[in-house]
């Protein structure tokens, strides 16, 4: 992150990145990157500003739902997946 004198106007970067595993026995192994780059110049009345902006992202989709609710019966199609499917790296393997 940071920013530098590019020609007669400024350029900025930065970035964040991030990681999650979850609360799931199969863990979420979520990735986030987000990233923006702005150039800016001139001055109050008389400027140029443009804008980038980057997101990816990548998790299992574990589908996982909370024992308590399936014992409830609160979501019968979850219930019924959660107790009849394998899911591996997001796919749902019967």
């Amino acid at each position: 992150m940071g920013s530098t004198t590019l020609g007669r106007g400024t350029l900025l970067a930065a970035g964040d990145v991030y990681h999650n595993d979850g609360p799931f026995d199969n863990a979420d192994d979520y990735n986030r990157i987000n990233t923006v780059l702005r150039y800016h110049r001139g001055d109050t009345n008389d400027f140029l500003t443009l804008t980038a902006m980057g997101y990816y992202g990548k998790w299992n989709a574990t589908d996982q739902v909370p024992a308590h609710a399936i014992d409830a019966g609160i979501n019968s199609v979850a219930a019924h997946s959660a107790h009849n499917a394998r899911f591996t790296r997001g796919r749902v393997q019967l």
